[in-house]
């Protein structure tokens, strides 16, 4: 009710999102946001979180979907602060800044 008192509502999702953050990081859960073309089938979800599980060293990831199409192709993992981006987009945009940085 403190955020419908203040006229802060539109802060719900954030402060939701927050809190679920922290209960996660307290069951010792590391949530990764995961962006793709198409949707993940439960055995890709599966082999990615064991991926990612021996990666961080974590005991348990929960993964959040996203489908993304700009990102062309691949897949692109947030944890925290971390990024492994692993999408065509990222490989191309790579590719541009290192052709740019070339002086002929």
């Amino acid at each position: 009710m403190l955020l419908v008192d203040k006229d802060r509502i539109e802060f719900l999702g954030e402060v939701a999102n927050a809190y679920s953050a922290l209960a996660s990081k307290e069951a010792s859960i590391e949530i990764a946001e995961v962006t793709s073309v198409t949707h993940l089938s439960s055995e890709q979800q599966e082999k990615l979180k064991s991926n990612l599980k021996q990666l961080r060293g974590a005991s348990n990831i929960e993964l959040v979907l996203k489908v993304d199409p700009t990102i062309l192709g691949g897949f692109v993992v947030q944890i925290g602060s971390s990024v492994l981006d692993f999408s065509l987009s990222g490989a191309l945009k790579k590719m541009e800044n290192h052709f740019q940085s070339v002086t002929l």
